[in-house]
C-alpha cells in the first residue's frame, strides 16, 4: 500500500504552525481549542491535509444537531479541501450511537472524506473499551463506513 502519515498534536497553544514542515501527508489536531489555529488558518499556511472540526466533548456529551453542526461548520471553513472530518482526538466509546450516526450523514451530505481519528498511547483505557464495548458496531459497519471511507 501507500504510507500516509499522520501528524497528531494533542491539546492547547500546539504551536501547529511550525509543525507543518514534518515528512507526513496530514495534520490532526484540536481544531476546537482556541489557542489552536483553526481549520481555516491552518489551510491558510500549509497545504497538507487537515484532520479535525469536531469536538471530542460534542460527540460524547453533545446532541446529533451540534454534531451535525460542527461538521457543516468545518466544512464551511475548509472550502479549499483537503479535510478530513474528524475528532479533535480520540472518540470515547461511551459515544452514543445517535452522535456518530450524525457524524457521518453530516459527512455523507458535504460529500467529503471522514478520519475516526487515531487513538493514541494517553487514551489507553479507551483502546481497552473500544474493543470491548464496540464489536456491535464492527459488525453492524457503522464504524467500518466511517474507517472505509478514509483509506
Amino acid at each position: 500500500g501507500v504510507p500516509f502519515n499522520i501528524l497528531h498534536v494533542c491539546r492547547g497553544q500546539n504551536m501547529l504552525q511550525s509543525l507543518v514542515d514534518y515528512p507526513v501527508n496530514a495534520l490532526s489536531w484540536d481544531t476546537e481549542n482556541i489557542t489552536n489555529s483553526s481549520l481555516e488558518e491552518a489551510r491558510s499556511y500549509t497545504k497538507l491535509a487537515l484532520i479535525g472540526g469536531v469536538d471530542r466533548n460534542t460527540l460524547l456529551n453533545g446532541r446529533p444537531e451540534e454534531v451535525t453542526g460542527q461538521v457543516h461548520h468545518a466544512i464551511e471553513q475548509s472550502k479549499k479541501g483537503g479535510l478530513m472530518v474528524g475528532p479533535s482526538c480520540s472518540i470515547s466509546p461511551k459515544c452514543s450511537e445517535g452522535n456518530l450516526r450524525a457524524l457521518r450523514r453530516a459527512v455523507a451530505d458535504g460529500i467529503i472524506w471522514t478520519f475516526t481519528s487515531i487513538i493514541t498511547a494517553h487514551d489507553a483505557q479507551t483502546i481497552h473499551g473500544f474493543q470491548g464495548d464496540w464489536g456491535n458496531y464492527w459488525r453492524n459497519s457503522l464504524l467500518y463506513t466511517i474507517i472505509r471511507a478514509s483509506i
